[in-house]
């Protein structure tokens, strides 16, 4: 094994533990024993080709303990490789010189294989033989020669011509000191090819020169030069790698595997190979040596190369074609040839011109220019570095520029939805966007564009309005509502040619400067819809020339100025939606204070008087804390005739007084909400609405303390009538559906002392009615089959909480629209009709404590967008359709009653009642 090339120490492991060695074709040769004596051969028969043995049984501690002692030093296990060596080579100098007939001096080539005394002769069937021969006294030449022919013999005898020999060593040994192997190896297929055949004689020759003692110099000799030539050979093969693991003790290891020619150097058979197997620690370069390996690495570096090269040129292709250091490419691929511009730098400018210095030095603060990453600094690298624009061309036109692109980056201008032209080099400043969000005039002395417009909102700029913005002295109008936009409010926005600013709908905090009441050219204000905190200015009430100032829906709080006599021309104000407190205002201090909107502060005190009202159209004041009565003196006919109210809302509040003494007073009026309240009074028999409000839209009184009857003689522009929750009495009067054909909401649920049945007219009459709202109203009766099929765009029906009988029509699917179906607490009974299964808008399906019978269609299914189904109560039965299940996305709550079984219903809070 050791002149096979074989590690000496596995070497020696395996010489005391080798026992067999099977060829499904062949005889096996069965070998025991230990390092010198006697080696006995026996032939035994060949075995069954399913009989699998080992050709190294696993080794174990004892055996390695066996070998280790089996050598008394490292000399000893030197000379015993040598000897081993030296007699493999005697011996195949011995077979040449049996094949040429003659004696031969060492070094001389031998005759091939094919020669023809080592011809494998003929063979016959296998049989035992017996007898061993013993090697242990080798002598001459002759004698070997004979000794192999007689061996020969016995094996022809025995039907086997030939035993192969130079099959290469498949190891599968462990390794010392591991405990487990497992693996092949890398690269190699499952099992070795066949090797050719070697012959009996040649066996046992090889045999007995190993036992041979008797060794000259100059076999010596040849042996040196031999294993040299055998060495070169051996560094020419090309490795192959097998991956050992441990179980528990020892490290991973590498197995390299290498076919080298152990007889090359006496030219015996360039075929013979063995293997040469070696052990260490598996490593990176072990796997490098692997032709796959290396494929597999090269393409990812390939892969990887290719997807910096495509983001390099992506990085390069967004930047517009400029140069790393922020310069514009002269070669004609930069910013100067297209009209795509390119943001300034976000770190230090690499050049800072001190033309553009000297401009930002005079209109910003010092310490914003000089700071890294601020808007400032970033303007004036851009100017220096990318635009094409010469500062001593522009004069004093330049601070316009360099105004511009500092709100560009302070508004994060690269995020915008649409930047346009913004940061063109090559534009003016004025055509950076279209003439509806850029506006510019030419100015009288020098001739120069000037900007007078800039709107850009829904554009989702960010950041904060830099205090540049006041650099634009020509600036009239400035829309940056609909973003979001944060900070607090400069005071460099309200110029002195401000007209029109409109910042609504951003994120904006703080209170309001001082300054606001110096913008003494300020027509419209708009900052709703922010988060502005703090009370009003005192400046803001000496803006003469404002005409809409809206600061709805933000944190402000505090008092209003009683006394707004210096706000002449004030049209509209919205204040909706704060927390102002106090009394309302003075409203004849604003004779042109045409629409007023307080509602939802904490206003309190009573209802401005009826003269106050006198040219105003549209008064809010609903969700405070007012007090006081109604107008009741109908004697007021100056002052009526002089009225030109069109909306008032004063619902949610704590008003006393008649309401229909008010409406007598209100000719023009086309929208009243009265609702909560403590509002009383009944209409007379003979009253007609259509005479005394003939313009009348909106009416709504719900949940106040109005008696008597529905009044007669509804406007025919009437479309929303709510009278919910009073105590009314009588029926559903005929004029109400047979005069009124624009009305879409019919609200009148709640007023329990109502009675009558539900007329087919109601529907017929009303083609656009889209709410009917009628619970608790002691309706009696069906619910008309013929007249639902008129209202196609209803969406609301709720008649619970009354009497009504009989069963659903099944004109109910062709409601497409409907949305809230709501038949609670009646005497209905029949099935449900499976047309319900149509009305997929449904949100809401209310019938419980009724009579229904039966199952629950499966079309029901249908109702992908239920929140809310209850149908307890009733004697429906079996079980939920799966498909309802199913289709129960945003359903929170279903009670389907004891005798329907659900399995879906407890993971929406269904109930059992």
């Amino acid at each position: 094994l050791v002149s096979m090339g074989m590690d000496t120490k596995v070497a020696l492991e395996m010489s005391t533990n080798f026992t067999r060695y099977k060829e499904e074709d062949g005889a096996s040769i069965a070998l025991s024993g230990a390092e010198g004596g006697a080696v006995p051969l026996d032939i035994v028969p060949p075995r069954s080709p399913t009989e699998e043995q080992p050709l190294y049984p696993p080794s174990n501690n004892n055996n390695r303990n066996n070998s280790s002692r089996s050598l008394q030093s490292e000399s000893d296990r030197l000379a015993h490789m040598e000897q081993q060596r030296q007699a493999i080579k005697i011996f195949h100098h011995k077979q040449a010189e049996a094949a040429a007939g003659r004696r031969l001096p060492l070094g001389v080539s031998p005759a091939p294989r094919g020669s023809p005394g080592l011809a494998p002769p003929g063979g016959a069937a296998a049989a035992s033989i017996t007898s061993p021969l013993t090697l242990d006294s080798p002598s001459g030449a002759g004698e070997n020669r004979s000794s192999a022919s007689a061996v020969q013999q016995q094996l022809v005898a025995g039907g086997m011509d030939s035993i192969p020999s130079n099959r290469p060593y498949w190891q599968r040994a462990e390794q010392p000191g591991a405990e487990s192997v497992s693996g092949r190896a890398f690269g190699a297929p499952q099992q070795p090819s066949p090797p050719p055949r070697l012959t009996a004689s040649e066996i046992v020759s090889s045999l007995n020169t190993s036992a041979t003692s008797a060794m000259t110099s100059s076999e010596g000799h040849l042996a040196t030069s031999s294993t040299a030539q055998q060495q070169q050979q051996q560094q020419q093969r090309h490795p192959r790698e097998i991956h050992v693991t441990t179980s528990s003790q020892g490290p991973t290891h590498l197995v390299e595997a290498k076919t080298v020619d152990a007889y090359d150097d006496l030219n015996f058979d360039e075929d013979d190979n063995v293997v040469y197997a070696e052990t260490a620690p598996l490593s990176i370069s072990h796997l490098l040596k692997e032709g796959s390996v290396r494929r597999l690495v090269g393409i990812g570096i390939v892969i990887m190369i290719t997807i910096i090269i495509a983001v390099v040129l992506l990085v390069l292709r967004s930047s517009g074609g400029s140069d790393g250091d922020g310069e514009i490419n002269p070669g004609g691929g930069g910013i100067g040839s297209t009209n795509i511009p390119t943001p300034a730098p976000t770190t230090l400018p690499t050049y800072l011109a001190d033309d553009v210095l000297e401009v930002a030095f005079e209109n910003s603060d010092p310490a914003a220019v000089l700071a890294s990453g601020t808007p400032q600094h970033t303007a004036v690298g851009w100017l220096s570095t990318k635009d094409n624009m010469d500062p001593n061309g522009y004069g004093k036109a330049f601070v316009q520029r360099y105004a511009m692109v500092v709100l560009y980056f302070a508004l994060e201008g690269p995020d915008w939805k649409d930047p346009e032209q913004w940061l063109d080099p090559n534009t003016h400043e004025c055509d950076w966007m279209g003439e509806n969000n850029i506006r510019c005039e030419n100015e009288v002395v020098t001739g120069g564009r000037i900007i007078t417009v800039l709107d850009n909102s829904r554009n989702q700029l960010g950041g904060t309005i830099p205090p540049e913005v006041g650099l634009l002295t020509a600036l009239q109008t400035l829309k940056l509502s609909h973003n979001e936009i944060g900070g607090t409010v400069s005071p460099s926005m309200f110029g002195p040619n401000v007209a029109a600013l409109d910042l609504s709908r951003n994120q904006l905090v703080g209170s309001l400067p001082t300054q606001l009441g110096g913008a003494s050219s300020l027509e419209s204000i708009d900052m709703s819809y922010n988060y502005l905190s703090g009370s009003l200015p005192s400046g803001i009430y000496s803006l003469r020339q404002a005409r809409t100032i809206n600061f709805a829906s933000n944190q402000m709080t505090g008092t209003l100025q009683r006394s707004w006599d210096q706000m002449e021309v004030l049209n509209t104000i919205h204040l909706e939606k704060n927390a102002f407190r106090g009394r309302i205002p003075l409203l004849e201090s604003a004779p042109k204070l045409d629409n007023i909107h307080l509602d939802f502060n904490q206003f309190t005190g009573p209802l401005p008087s009826l003269d106050t009202l006198i040219g105003r159209q549209h008064i809010s004041l609903s969700n405070n804390q007012l007090t006081g009565t109604l107008p009741a003196d109908s004697g007021m006919g100056d002052i009526v005739i002089r009225l030109q109210l069109r909306f008032l809302d004063l619902s949610h509040n704590k008003i006393t007084g008649q309401m229909p003494v008010l409406l007598s007073l209100l000719p023009t009026i086309e929208h009243i909400d009265l609702s909560y309240n403590n509002i009383t009074g009944q209409w007379p028999d003979e009253s007609d609405l259509q005479e005394s409000v003939p313009r009348l839209e909106f009416l709504a009184a719900s949940h106040n303390q109005l008696t008597g009857t529905i009044p007669q003689g509804i406007p025919s522009s009437l479309e929303h009538f709510d009278l919910g929750y009073n105590q009314l009495t009588g029926g559903i009067p005929s004029s109400l559906y047979t005069e009124v054909t624009n009305l879409e909401i019919l609200i009148l649920s709640g007023n329990k002392m109502l009675e009558g049945t539900i007329a087919p007219e109601l529907f017929t009459s009303l083609p656009k009615l889209r709410d009917f709202d009628c619970q608790e109203c002691n309706l009696s009766g069906t619910i008309p089959n013929n007249g639902l099929a008129s209202v196609t765009n209803l969406q609301i029906l709720r008649l619970g909480d009354n009497t009504l009988e009989g069963v659903i029509p099944t004109v109910f699917g062709e409601l497409r629209f409907l949305t809230h179906f709501n038949l609670k607490n009646n005497l209905m009974h029949g099935s449900m009709p499976t047309e319900m299964g149509k009305l997929t808008l449904m949100r809401e399906l209310v019938l419980a404590n009724n009579r229904f019978v039966g199952t629950i269609p499966s079309e029901l299914g249908n109702l992908e967008r239920l929140e809310l189904l209850d149908l307890s109560n009733n004697d429906f039965i079996g079980s939920v359709p799966q498909g309802l299940c199913n289709s129960y996305d945003n359903l929170t709550y279903a009670s389907l009653g004891c005798g329907v079984e659900c399995d879906c219903c407890k993971d929406f809070g269904s109930t059992c009642l």
